[in-house]
């Protein structure tokens, strides 16, 4: 069973009072026990204890990795973040530091530059991690992980984006989703991160194509998921206000095909049309999927409608009429 927090405190106090203890020990103690003050959230008390391993004589680098990580994670989380810049700076300033601390301290301290609006340094410290050499073992410690990776491709996805770099960001995130070593967790990330980004670049069916596939997933994280189903739900709305603002027969009700079949967009088939989207489509992701292609679809249709009396008869007649009166048994 695992120790508690409260309980490695007291066991690692123990150690560094007692009379006789090396400076190897007494390092060992302070890191740990700053590690559960960490976990308590007491982060004042866990720098102060990476800060006395750190003054301890004779240490060596991975110990020296590790304090100065768990440190600088320890100043972010107070909002100290320039104390938390130079704890990881440090780290990448010296090459006798390992490959997978000065990694992660590049992967660090490109999200404290991006959580300050430093958004081209940010940039260039996730390219530094993305570009480190893949010659690793999955369980070693000596190189850059495999998660720091598809993590610095997301989150430069978004620093691009920032700057206006709309191509640059939706290809970081069509690598982590084709990656086969990305984890489900980091696949429904970049694809929210990609079909966000899609809709915000007028590219709507490829932005509901990549919401519908988080929402399809059966593995994707509950909150990536609730994301997904919010955006879909925006964009298809958006969608559907902008369609209906442009139809210059129809600035109601959204029904193109239907209106022109009709003499007023307000005669009583198109409210019962009206009354369905509303109520049966828009509520669930598969409608607004629909309601959204029908939007990019049917303006054309209805054009033609307009053009030709026959084949609006006809279309009223044995496709409309029959499909409300369906809807009306209901």
């Amino acid at each position: 069973m695992e120790e508690s927090p409260d309980t490695r405190i007291a066991k690692h106090t123990a150690a560094l009072e007692l009379p006789q203890v090396s400076s190897e020990e007494k390092r060992r103690a302070y890191v740990r026990r700053g590690m559960a003050y960490g976990e308590k959230g007491l982060y004042h008390e866990a720098i102060a204890d990476y800060t006395a391993a750190l003054a301890l004589p004779h240490i060596l680098a991975f110990e020296a990795g590790a304090a100065l990580l768990n440190r600088g994670a320890a100043y972010g989380l107070i909002g100290e973040t320039e104390k938390e810049i130079a704890d990881y700076s440090f780290i990448i300033s010296h090459s006798d530091f390992s490959p997978h601390d000065r990694a992660r301290a590049f992967y660090n301290r490109a999200v404290a530059y991006q959580e300050l609006g430093r958004t081209e340094e940010a940039i260039t410290d996730y390219t530094v991690v993305i570009a480190m050499p893949d010659e690793f073992d999955a369980g070693s410690l000596l190189n850059p992980s495999l998660e720091d990776r598809m993590n610095s491709r997301i989150n430069r996805a978004w620093a691009y984006d920032k700057c206006g770099k709309v191509e640059l960001a939706i290809a970081d995130c069509s690598e982590v989703i084709g990656a086969p070593g990305a984890s489900p967790d980091q696949k429904a990330r970049a694809l929210l991160t990609r079909g966000v980004m899609m809709a915000n670049n007028g590219q709507t069916e490829a932005a509901l194509a990549d919401l519908s596939t988080i929402i399809a997933m059966p593995d994707a994280p509950l909150k990536v998921r609730t994301s997904a189903e919010k955006y879909q739900r925006e964009i298809t709305e958006k969608a559907a206000v902008e369609h209906s603002a442009g139809a210059q027969d129809e600035p109601k009700s959204g029904c193109f095909v239907a209106t022109a079949c009709y003499d007023s967009p307000d005669c009583a088939e198109i409210s019962v049309l009206r009354q369905f989207r509303d109520e049966a489509m828009m509520p669930s992701s598969l409608g607004r999927t629909l309601m959204a292609l029908y939007y990019r679809l049917s303006p054309p249709i209805a054009e033609l409608l307009h053009r030709h009396a026959g084949l609006r008869v006809f279309v009223r007649e044995r496709i409309v009429s029959p499909i409300v009166k369906l809807i009306e048994k209901t």
